[in-house]
Order: structure tokens, then C-alpha cells, then sequence
């Protein structure tokens, strides 16, 4: 008789009730779930030798079966299962109580095996029926498990639409955002972006102490403990699962169990040892006093290998690592029968049985293999590579070969720099032993060498006039290519200098000759003339800006740029550029406003830092609203002046930006539709660069834009 208190309520109901059949499927399903697979297999067998034509019993022994395929991990069968079950259900089209039991687990089902069109499938049929339930709470859980499955089979086509119904489940229901955060949570885990998973699970965490939910709480915090110890943070799964401590132990049920393994586990990797001994110990309690004969027993018994080993208590290790092979084999868990021959294979290693080490490790290599577990494969290449090392050098370095690679796949920085130093240490050894074994070859051919010294000699010689021929004729190769490159160089700057006074010079002088034939013609009024006058002083003032920019860009692409070094102040640059733009800014009404932090005197390249300002600050008024204003700020902050260019004006997009400063392309008309090639900004770029200096800009559309230089105080670089 077990001491579980609802497999013993159902028994109780099913005695009193014979004829009722539901009470012996529930006690067969319970069965499954607790992990007693004997159990439930003798309770289906009573079950299905008394006939019935209830729709609810066989779905319910159906479900029972495919829960205990899920714990043999018979994943093909499982599948078969399900499909056997929403078979009935299309046909017999039982009611919503009955079906949603099949979906809810069928979805566990699809999850943890990645059936994710099966999944995506059976969800868009579960989202029907729960809306026509008009089960609001089911029809969320069900709509997010079909998001998770179409993103995991790459299929986003009804993603939006699925996002746009969700959003209004909570809008209308704003006590569901909890349980949807954690379910958000669960999804970023199960693709394995943790930030993510963190995030969302905070933000349930706020929800659920808001409403203190205890029981949604200690769900959570086991969820946020798995993701922290997924990323190596122990410690910080660790404090999770005692915050629910006194919850899980007023509330045992079937969860405890994994509770106090997780618990433990994580106490082992965080190397608190005594206490992960003494929760595993709890977890292998509960379950069997929960669940008798489960053989998901073989989790904390597995842990307990791992445990006794490291605390030294080699026989107790042995003893539970055995028992923990013959449990996980049972479960078709491979991983776990993989850990446990390799336990047992540091064991044996340990005890000095080199031999009886060798097969469990091979053993457990061969399984973790077959598993794709690269942790327990890691596990056996080390021990294999401790056997080999003295006896078969090379067949260790083969083992130690494939560990390295495995290890440094891992996300821990410090596990794959502890492998690099372990590979290093190694291959330092096998160096040393090269060079004994070098140097004895030496001693022994030291004989050999002086009889052959006319020979050497000849053939040094010989080495020495190919090398010379060698040298010259590379010479000779290095410097034709040297002159064809700069050739090449030379042509296609030519044709860029070509290319921009065709394109960026052609707009404003048109412009400028049109204007001027106007006037010649006589068609145009003085008033006329006048308002047109302010836009040909504009337009020549960009003209004589651009040009200058142009001749400077051109003299650096043919010559390189070398600046120079001038002592001077920063504001007599400031104040002359403020000067030479100010009527510009006068057309458009727009004020200038400098501040200054503190006097600053720099040495480095007068010219260059004026064409710096004077092209921000002409691309400001350019891009700047009539009766708006520009800020130009400028500070020393240590060795550096970083001056600032803040408009209010049209802004640009970041993509837009970035294709004007990379490639030059796409001309922006200014806020009076003044032309820019996008020259000048280029030409700055590479007259910062030029002085060892640094540009950032950064604009946003219809807010402005505001560009950042920073200049070394002192040209490092010599006159």
C-alpha cells in the first residue's frame, strides 16, 4: 500500500464506485504520472479487459499509455498515441472537458520532443475550440503555444496576427499578464535565450508578489532557478529555490521530488557538498515514499554517485552509480546511463582498477555518443586520455584532441579557458619530450654529420644562390605590382575627381546661371531680384563651401593628407567659422548660440580643424528651420576638446546617415531645398581621422541632429 494521499483517495472512490469506471482510469492515469509504470500497466490492462463504449474512458487510457511512452522516453509510440486520441476526438466530438485534458498534455508532448508542426498544428485546433468555449484563459495558453511551435518550425506567416489577438486577451483580462510573462519566460527558454527568459520572468515575478501568489511563485522561481544554473550562475538558482522552501514543504506533492534534487544539484554546483547531499537525500525520500517503483528514482540516486565520489566515499559512490544505470536504462534515459558508467569510471581510476576504468569510460563514451550529450562525452574523453597518457601516448593525444574541441563549444568562459591551460600544459609536455628525444638523435648522427661535411657544404652553397635568385626575382615581382596598384590608384581617382565635378558641382553653378540670366534678360523685377539675390549669396556661399571642401578631398586623395602642427586657440576657430556662416544663418532667422566650458589651447592643424566646423556648421543652417536655432558647445576633457553641433532642424534617418558617410551616396535638399552631396561630410571624416581625432553623429527624423568631435589637444603626429 503506498502513502500517497491522492493515489489513495482514488483508490478509495474506485472501491466504493465499481461501476463507474472513470475513478480506475483517473487511478491509472495518477499512476503514470507518479512514475509507477508497473502500476499503470497492470491498472490498464484491468481496465481495458472491461469493455465499454465511453468516448471519456478511452481517451483517458489512451493519454495514460502515451504518459508512459513520455517517461520511457518512446518517443515514436508517444506520437502514435496522440495521433490515436485527437483521431476520436475529430470524430467523436466529445465534450470540451474531455478534450482539453488530450491537448494540455499532447502539448508537453510536442514541446519537449520538438514536434513543432504537429505542434503548431493541434494548437490551431485547441484555439478554436477554446474560443468557441469562450475559455479565455486556455485560449491565451493555447495561442502562445502555437507562437513557440510556428517560430520553431521557422513558420512566422500568422505571427502577427496571433501577437495582435493575444494583446487583446490582455487588455481585456489584465490578471492573465502573470501566467502570460511566465509563459513568455518558458518560450525564450526553450530557445535558449536566457536574457530574454530572465527578463520576462521578472516581470511575472513583479505580477505574482503584487497578488501573492505563492503557488505561482514557487512554479516561477523553479523556472528562473533552471535558467540560472543553465548559465552557470549556481549561486543565483540557489537563492530562488530556498525562497519557495517553506511553500514546497506545506504543499508535497509529485513536484517536491524534483524540487529537492534541483535543489541539491545546484547546492553540488555551487560545491556546498553537504548540503547537496543532504537535499538529495530529502529528494530520494520523497520519492519513494511518493511514488514507489518509479524509476525517475534514478535522478537523486545518480546524484548521489556524483556526491559520495567527491566527498571520497568511493564504495557508496559505486553503489549508488550501479543502481543508477539499471533505473535510467529502464527510463531509455541514455545521458543519465552515460553519467553514471563514467562516475563509476573515475572511480575505478581512483581505486587504480586501470583496466575495469577503461571499459566503463569506453562504455560510457559509446553512450554519450548516442545520446548527443557533450558533457558526459567530455566526461569519458578525459578519463580515457588519463588512462592512455603513460602507456599509449599517442591514442591519449587523439582523446585529448577530440576533449578540446568539446570543451571549448561550451558558453563557460572559464571552463574553455581551464581547457585551453589543460591543452597547453599538454602539448607543453609532448614539446619536451620531442626535445629529449632530439637531442638524442643529434648525439647519435654527430658522427654521421662530420663524415658528410663537404656535401653539406655543396648543397649550402647551392641553398644560398637559389635563395639570392629568389630574392631578386621577388623583388622584381614586388615592385611591378607596386607600380601597377598605384596605377590602378591613380586612374580611379582620377576618374572619382571627374565623377564629383560633374554631379556635385553642376547643381548650384546651374542654379547660380540661371539666376544670372534672369537678371540679364530683364525678366525679373528688382523686388524680384531681391528676394532672389538672398538665395544666389546662399547658393554661392555652399558653392566656395564645397569647393574648398572639394580641392582639400582631392589633395589628400592624390598626395595623402599630412597635417600640420599650429599652436592656437580653439575659439578664434570657433569665432571664425560663426563669422564666415553668420549670414547664412541671417537668411533663415537663425540664431548661433556658443558655449564655451573653459579656455582652450591646442596644437595641431589650423586649416584642417576650421574646415571641420565650418562644414557641421554649414550643413546645420542648411537642414535647420526658419526661426529655429543651433547650439555649439566645446569643452577640454583631459587631453581632448570635444566640440558639439546641435540642430533642431529635418534630421535623417540612421540608415540614410550612414550611406552618406560610408559610400557618399544620396543627396539631401536643405529646409530651402539647398543642395547637398553629401562631399563636405566625407571631407570632415577625413580630416578628423587626419588629426587622430574622433566623429560620432547621431539624428533623428523631424528632431534634428547633433554631431560630435573630439580632437587631441597636441598632434601626436611630428610637422
Amino acid at each position: 500500500m503506498t502513502q500517497n494521499p491522492e493515489l489513495d483517495s482514488l483508490r478509495i472512490q474506485a472501491e466504493k464506485n465499481p461501476k463507474t469506471r472513470m475513478f480506475k482510469c483517473a487511478q491509472c492515469h495518477a499512476f503514470a504520472r507518479y512514475g509507477m509504470i508497473d502500476s499503470a500497466k497492470i491498472c490498464l490492462i484491468e481496465s481495458r479487459f472491461k469493455k465499454t463504449k465511453s468516448v471519456e474512458v478511452e481517451l483517458s487510457l489512451l493519454l495514460t499509455e502515451a504518459l508512459l511512452s513520455e517517461i520511457t522516453n518512446n518517443e515514436s509510440l508517444g506520437l502514435s498515441i496522440y495521433d490515436s486520441a485527437f483521431t476520436i476526438i475529430a470524430r467523436e466530438k466529445p465534450a470540451f472537458r474531455i478534450s482539453k485534458k488530450a491537448y494540455l498534455q499532447a502539448f508537453e508532448f510536442y514541446r519537449y520532443y520538438s514536434w513543432c508542426e504537429e505542434g503548431a498544428h493541434r494548437a490551431a485546433q485547441f484555439v478554436a475550440l477554446c474560443q468557441e468555449e469562450q475559455n479565455d484563459s486556455l485560449l491565451l495558453l493555447s495561442l502562445l503555444q502555437e507562437i513557440e511551435m510556428r517560430e520553431c518550425s521557422e513558420d512566422t506567416s500568422s505571427q502577427s496576427a496571433l501577437e495582435k489577438r493575444v494583446g487583446a486577451l490582455l487588455a481585456k483580462h489584465p490578471t492573465y499578464l502573470g501566467s502570460y510573462f511566465e509563459r513568455l519566460g518558458l518560450t525564450e527558454s526553450y530557445f535558449e535565450r536566457w536574457s530574454q527568459a530572465i527578463k520576462y520572468y521578472l516581470e511575472a515575478e513583479n505580477f505574482n508578489t503584487e497578488r501573492n501568489d505563492q503557488k505561482a511563485l514557487a512554479n516561477l522561481y523553479m523556472s528562473m532557478a533552471d535558467v540560472y544554473d543553465q548559465i552557470n550562475e549556481h549561486r543565483k538558482a540557489k537563492s530562488y529555490l530556498l525562497r519557495i522552501k517553506d511553500y514546497i514543504d506545506g504543499n508535497i506533492d509529485h513536484h517536491t521530488d524534483d524540487y529537492y534534487n534541483t535543489l541539491g544539484w545546484v547546492c553540488y554546483r555551487n560545491g556546498d557538498i553537504d548540503s547537496a547531499l543532504a537535499y538529495i537525500r530529502q529528494s530520494k525520500d520523497f520519492h519513494i515514499k511518493l511514488s514507489p517503483g518509479n524509476p525517475e528514482l534514478a535522478y537523486p540516486i545518480g546524484n548521489l554517485g556524483l556526491i559520495f565520489r567527491k566527498m571520497g566515499q568511493l564504495d557508496s559512490a559505486a553503489y549508488y552509480s550501479s543502481q543508477a544505470i539499471a533505473l535510467f536504462t529502464s527510463l531509455n534515459h541514455l545521458s543519465g546511463v552515460a553519467e553514471a558508467h563514467n562516475n563509476i569510471g573515475n572511480i575505478e581510476f581512483e581505486r587504480g582498477n586501470i583496466s575495469a576504468a577503461k571499459v566503463k569510460f569506453t562504455t560510457g563514451l559509446e553512450t554519450a555518443i548516442e545520446a548527443y550529450d557533450r558533457y558526459e562525452e567530455m566526461i569519458a574523453l578525459e578519463g580515457l586520455f588519463q588512462i592512455y597518457q603513460n602507456t599509449n601516448p599517442k591514442k591519449a593525444f587523439d582523446y585529448f584532441k577530440r576533449f578540446s574541441e568539446l570543451k571549448l563549444q561550451f558558453k563557460d568562459k572559464e571552463d574553455s579557458m581551464n581547457a585551453l591551460q589543460f591543452e597547453a600544459a599538454f602539448f607543453q609536455e609532448q614539446k619536451q619530450n620531442e626535445i629529449h628525444s632530439l637531442e638524442y638523435e643529434s648525439k647519435v648522427k654527430s658522427l654521421q654529420l662530420e663524415q658528410s661535411n663537404l656535401r653539406l657544404i655543396f648543397i649550402s652553397l647551392s641553398l644560398v644562390i637559389v635563395l639570392i635568385l629568389s630574392i631578386i626575382i621577388f623583388f622584381y615581382w614586388l615592385q611591378r605590382k607596386r607600380l601597377v596598384t598605384s596605377l590602378e590608384d591613380s586612374l580611379e581617382i582620377n576618374q572619382r575627381i571627374i565623377s564629383m565635378i560633374s554631379h556635385d558641382f553642376r547643381g548650384p553653378l546651374n542654379n547660380v546661371k540661371l539666376t544670372l540670366e534672369l537678371l540679364q534678360s530683364q525678366d525679373i523685377s528688382p523686388a524680384e531680384f531681391a528676394i532672389l539675390s538672398k538665395d544666389l549669396y546662399r547658393q554661392s556661399a555652399d558653392l566656395a563651401l564645397m569647393f574648398d571642401s572639394f580641392v582639400g578631398w582631392a589633395i589628400s586623395q592624390r598626395n595623402g593628407y599630412i597635417p600640420s602642427r599650429i599652436p592656437f586657440k580653439w575659439s578664434d576657430v570657433v569665432e571664425e567659422v560663426i563669422s564666415i556662416s553668420l549670414p547664412l544663418a541671417k537668411l533663415k532667422n537663425i540664431k548661433i548660440n556658443v558655449k564655451a566650458h573653459s579656455s582652450v589651447s591646442v596644437e595641431t592643424d589650423r586649416m584642417a580643424s576650421s574646415l571641420i566646423l565650418r562644414n557641421l556648421l554649414s550643413n546645420a543652417i542648411k537642414y535647420s528651420h526658419h526661426d529655429s536655432k543651433i547650439d555649439i558647445e566645446y569643452i577640454q576633457d583631459k587631453e581632448r576638446v570635444i566640440t558639439k553641433v546641435h540642430d533642431y532642424g529635418i534630421g535623417i534617418s540612421p540608415d540614410k546617415l550612414q550611406k552618406i558617410i560610408e559610400k557618399g551616396d544620396g543627396s539631401i535638399l536643405g529646409t530651402n531645398n539647398e543642395y547637398g552631396a553629401g562631399l563636405g561630410l566625407r571631407m570632415v571624416i577625413k580630416y578628423v581621422n587626419g588629426i587622430g581625432g574622433t566623429i560620432d553623429a547621431q539624428s533623428i527624423e523631424k528632431q534634428g541632429s547633433v554631431f560630435t568631435v573630439s580632437i587631441p589637444l597636441k598632434l601626436e603626429r611630428p610637422d
